[in-house]
């Protein structure tokens, strides 16, 4: 089965259950990667494309608008609706929901430097894709049509945005010089048109034809630059995007990361490429685990994460926290495929689940605990039984339950999983007897919550011709008041 047929399969178990956001945000990445495989802007690649685009819409929608994840899925949704947009021709509503979601992403404090900045790129060339409806200026060899006609409301305050988008950039704190370089070439490309714009749409006795002469002269300087092969267009680096977490691209390496500009027409004979110097390698796992490990000092790294579990251990500042996540995020999403099923990856995972344990400890509504929730279920399924670290991670799902309903249907989503490795622990052997009582313990919450969840799921269904309709509508009733 491949990693997006059992993404499909995980988040058809969930239902309409908060853990699914995790589960969304993933599919996406695996679609946008096959998209990426495929290859950007070909035809067949573009159904991975809309599949990704429409997981990351759904997690987009879940999560609340003061969320700490919602600026991050934001703008990785945002860029995906450009990437469409600019490589295949998107509609209007691909434009526009881009702008939208762009302009969300980049008032969340969350989004670091390079990846506001990679926002304020694309919510550059979306604002001009949106002001060329009008003065429909796709190249060199397009005409003035507009003279004397004053253009529709907004035409001018997208252009004015999407300057300032590229002027942030350009002028803000350095990400890369590509990045910096593109958002040039744009804000070449807005000013042009601009002045296109002002020249040609005003009482047609005042027509400027010097400007607009001065303005085709620098589009035409910018078609030669995009011959000499640093033209710009929409692009993927060969590491790709699609290969690492789009939900914590802050700690993508900058010249790693994707960007989408203006097209120009460039018919001309193909010439070499130049030729650019590889990205810089990111940062080993193994480095990140050791700067992950400062965070939560331990013997080993599930025995340290389980004690911050622990009722007696204080919760580490909410700073703290957030670096835990980012970087164990970061050592999960680095796991080489090869190695996704390894015992490491498990442990992995598990630290990435209390990570998110604890970032949303005080607050019932957050996604975090489904996330959690969700990860840890990942961590049991992948750890060997007879690993040391197994008993550990088994033991401590007491911490992810919900005290007031442990039997919820975030539980009832994994729970199937849960049980049967918990039995597979079991009857390879527990050693200590308080810990086999208490794994039997967990094993049988989790029978009663799946039991539960398919109980409040088929009880619903009972046609209303059968005779006996009360006891199974009154246990249904009961197993709800479970959730």
């Amino acid at each position: 089965m491949s990693e997006i047929d059992d993404l499909r399969e995980q988040l058809a178990g969930f239902g309409d259950a908060p853990g699914r956001l995790n589960t969304l945000v993933r599919l996406g990445q695996a679609l946008l990667a096959e998209y990426h495989r495929v290859g950007p802007g070909r035809p067949e690649a573009k159904p991975h494309l809309d599949q990704g685009i429409a997981a990351l819409a759904q997690a987009y929608e879940i999560l609340r608008p003061d969320d700490a994840m919602r600026g991050p899925v934001a703008a990785m949704y945002g860029f995906t609706l450009a990437a469409r947009h600019g490589s295949h021709g998107g509609a209007d509503g691909d434009c526009d929901t881009g702008i939208s979601v762009l302009e969300e992403a980049l008032t969340s404090s969350a989004l670091s430097p390079a990846n506001r900045a990679i926002s304020q790129v694309m919510l550059g060339q979306l604002y001009l894709a949106r002001a060329s409806r009008f003065t429909q200026l796709q190249g060199m060899s397009a005409a003035a049509r507009s003279v004397g006609v004053p253009p529709p409301d907004g035409v001018a305050r997208d252009f004015d945005r999407a300057t300032a988008c590229l002027r942030s950039v350009i002028d803000g704190e350095p990400v890369s010089a590509d990045l910096a370089m593109l958002a040039s070439r744009l804000l070449e490309v807005a000013e042009a048109m601009r002045t296109i714009l002002d020249a040609v749409t005003g009482d047609v006795r005042n027509v400027d034809f010097n400007r607009i002469a001065s303005a085709f002269a620098m589009m035409q300087t910018l078609q030669d630059k995009a011959r000499s092969g640093g033209g710009p267009g929409f692009r993927l680096p060969a590491t790709g995007m699609f290969d690492v977490s789009l939900t914590e691209l802050v700690t993508m390496p900058p010249m790693e990361r994707p960007v989408a500009v203006v097209q120009l027409d460039t018919e001309t004979d193909p010439v070499p490429a130049v030729q650019r110097p590889a990205p810089a390698a990111p940062p080993a796992a193994a480095e990140l685990r050791e700067s992950l490990s400062v965070l939560r000092p331990g013997a080993d790294a599930w025995s340290a994460a389980a004690e911050l579990l622990l009722p007696g251990t204080p919760t580490p500042d909410t700073a703290t926290v957030d670096e835990m996540v980012a970087l164990a995020l970061t050592v999960v999403e680095a796991t080489p495929p090869a190695e996704a099923k390894s015992a490491q990856a498990a442990v992995d995972r598990y630290v990435l689940a209390v990570a998110l344990l604890l970032r949303g400890r005080g607050d019932e509504a957050s996604s975090d605990r489904a996330a959690a929730l969700a990860e840890y279920a990942t961590a049991a399924a992948l750890i060997p039984p007879a690993h040391p670290a197994a008993p550990v991670i088994l033991r401590s799902l007491g911490a992810f339950l919900s005290d007031d309903h442990p039997l919820d249907d975030t539980l009832g989503a994994v729970a199937g999983r849960l049980a049967d490795r918990i039995d597979g622990a079991i009857l390879a052997g527990v050693a200590d007897a308080a810990d086999l009582a208490v794994l039997d313990a967990l094993r049988c919450l989790c029978r009663a919550a799946e039991a539960l969840a398919d109980l409040r799921r088929a009880a619903g269904k009972v046609p209303a011709d059968y005779p006996w309709p009360a006891p199974v509508k009154a246990a249904g009733l009961l197993a709800a008041s479970a959730a």
